[in-house]
């Protein structure tokens, strides 16, 4: 039924996007269109760029769970190391990213060449701030499917294509690109809050002291066995995701 549940929540997903692309053509300039595709290419590749630490922290979390005797404070423990880590991770992202933005020509690197769009390419950044911040929200996933509940992940992913697209219908016809961008990725993030949220207080869990020593070292122990997934992964969607990109800039 898990199963079921994904591959429902995914088709409604990508009928949403179509339905979204179809309102957002008409709605948005061509360039306009372009830099919303750019961003929404960015969010494939920031979205898996955790290290592996989603992926070992699954691995781990199923294995102490399948234990007879379990220690739901050991499995919290990890849980909030890895939240804490990815945190910090993208706090300093977005602060470096949003305090050298002016120093970075955004218009020419997103192939921008209306001038009156190069201020709303540069306030893009923004939304790419907002979605730094879905690299320790996304840590849901990673709890959900390693208790076999994939079922109640599914419905924070329709509960996540249904705030986009009704962004889409309400909010595109009436806001500039750049504040429609801000908009669309926090109603992103919204939706990975709110799983996460339930998530935790579903396993009762509350956050425990932790030094940087002891969230240091379960970041090591979980990447040591599956960073190289994790570089293939990043590679592959490297690859497929620069389409638009290009596109954008033609």
């Amino acid at each position: 039924s898990g199963s079921a549940a994904l591959f429902g929540a995914r088709v409604f997903g990508i009928v949403a996007s179509l339905v979204s692309v179809g309102i957002l053509t008409r709605t948005l300039g061509r360039e306009e269109f372009g830099l919303w595709s750019v961003i929404g290419a960015f969010v494939g590749f920031a979205g898996n760029f955790d290290f592996g630490l989603g992926q070992g922290l699954k691995n781990k979390l199923a294995s102490l769970a399948a234990r007879e005797k379990r220690d739901p404070a050991l499995e919290g423990e990890l849980f909030f190391s890895v939240l804490a880590f990815l945190t910090i991770i993208a706090v300093v992202s977005a602060v470096l990213i949003g305090g050298l933005s002016a120093l970075v020509p955004w218009a020419q690197v997103l192939g921008v060449q209306n001038p009156a769009l190069e201020g709303p390419a540069q306030a893009a950044v923004i939304a790419v701030v907002v979605l730094l911040l879905n690299l320790p929200l996304n840590l849901n996933m990673a709890g959900f499917l390693a208790y076999q509940e994939a079922a109640k992940r599914s419905l924070f992913d329709v509960l996540q294509s249904v705030l986009l697209l009704v962004g889409v219908v309400v909010l595109a016809p009436v806001l500039s690109i750049a504040q429609f961008l801000t908009a669309y990725y926090v109603l992103f993030n919204v939706a990975a809050l709110v799983a996460l949220v339930v998530f935790i207080r579903q396993r009762g869990w509350t956050f425990p002291r932790l030094n940087w020593t002891r969230i240091w070292s379960t970041v090591k122990d979980l990447a040591s066995s599956s960073v190289q997934f994790w570089l293939l992964g990043v590679a592959a969607i490297a690859l497929f995701t620069t389409d638009p990109i290009i596109a954008a800039r033609v």
